[in-house]
């Protein structure tokens, strides 16, 4: 039988906090159900006698007795597939420092209304997604998930104010020399077919937009979430993705695909580097191991469903998360223009392997026709 109910629960001393809380969800999810704690140290008992399960766990994180984050860590215990979401007004506390597989979201506080409903959005989403339980666990199992890194809430804030213009973003992303390094890199790709070169930081950031220029902060920034991974390892799998993502960008403007679909489809490829880094982080080599090293869910690659899950966790655009998670499922057919994301991903990556292996020629010749000339549009920039 389908849940019909979210079943939140909601944990901190404060009651104003609390009130102020349910009355929140109540506007915005009537048909939800909450359950308010204030004493941290009974939230197993009072849940017990209630026979809930949480679906979703907030908890503040300063309160006496149990603090938040030893609190989540007992949920996730408890009850693996829920969605756990840490609330703290210490601006002392790093972001990455709260980072573990036990806390999937990190609110300020006081948080505004447009916090709250992005984290019950991410919560429906996330279970709407076509998980089993087992995936779900293992998912959750996940030991230092990347965390949205805290430049691209910068920009998103930037972008959200009418006076903030290119060359506030361009500030903004100026502060992380790498960031801005890989920005100018991509504003100048021969693929992506701009008419003269740029060293003009604002004028990368308004030629690639914010969605491209938040796109390569999301990967590039995140590296202190993976210790294994060395910034060389962690750069290659980046320049990788961008490679691939400047392919896919300049055959969707050959397809004459819109706007929108141009800037997701390169998206998809720059994001995607997520699932991959995770798993090399976990000790996982794509190139050597199966695509499905943990076999987390039937008819889904393990880095996409990685990449999707962590997207979803951040409350990026749906439409990408769900595009990276159906990578690989659909056959490559002869007419590229009956292509979707999926298919040209997956030429772009064809071409990019025959590219690197040196066997590009042989891979050209045995491609059809349509697909050739296709393949030509690629050279023709590296010439």
């Amino acid at each position: 039988m389908v849940k019909s109910s979210f079943q939140v629960l909601y944990i901190d001393d404060d009651e104003f906090m609390l009130k102020a809380a349910s009355r929140l969800l109540k506007r915005l999810k009537p048909d939800w159900s909450i359950t308010l704690i204030q004493d941290p140290a009974m939230w197993r008992d009072l849940i017990d006698a209630k026979a809930i399960s949480p679906d979703l766990v907030l908890s503040d994180l300063i309160m006496p007795d149990l603090k938040g984050d030893e609190l989540l860590a007992q949920v996730s215990q408890h009850f693996p597939n829920s969605i756990r979401a840490l609330i703290t007004g210490d601006t002392t506390v790093e972001i990455e420092t709260l980072a573990n597989n036990w806390t999937h979201f990190i609110l300020p506080k006081p948080f505004s209304e447009k916090d709250f409903e992005q984290i019950l959005t991410c919560a429906e989403r996330l279970r709407s997604l076509p998980f089993s339980t087992r995936c779900r666990q293992q998912l959750a199992g996940i030991e230092n998930l990347p965390v949205l890194p805290s430049i691209v809430r910068q920009l998103e804030l930037c972008m959200a104010d009418k006076q903030c213009g290119s060359a506030e973003l361009a500030h903004i992303v100026a502060s992380e020399p790498p960031l801005a390094g890989q920005v100018l890199k991509a504003a100048n790709s021969v693929y992506l077919g701009f008419e003269s070169p740029t060293n003009s930081l604002s004028s990368a950031v308004s030629r690639l937009g914010i969605k491209v220029v938040c796109g390569i902060a999301m990967t590039m920034m995140n590296r202190n979430a993976f210790r294994q991974l060395s910034d060389e390892e962690h750069d290659a799998i980046v320049v990788h993705h961008q490679m691939l993502a400047n392919l896919a960008g300049a055959l969707a403007q050959q397809l004459h695909w819109s706007a929108e679909d141009q800037d997701n489809v390169y998206l998809v490829c720059l994001l995607s580097a997520i699932g991959e880094l995770v798993l090399k982080e976990m000790g996982y080599t794509q190139a050597l191991d199966s695509a499905n090293p943990l076999d987390f869910q039937v008819g889904y690659q393990d880095n996409s469903v990685i990449s999707a899950y962590v997207l979803i966790l951040w409350g990026y655009h749906l439409p990408v998360a769900e595009a990276i998670l159906t990578l690989g499922q659909m056959p490559l057919v002869a007419d590229p223009n009956q292509w979707g994301m999926g298919q040209l991903v997956h030429f772009c990556h064809d071409y990019a392997k025959a590219h690197n292996a040196g066997t590009l020629d042989e891979w050209l010749d045995s491609l059809s026709e349509p697909l050739g000339v296709l393949a030509a549009l690629l050279l023709s920039p590296e010439k």
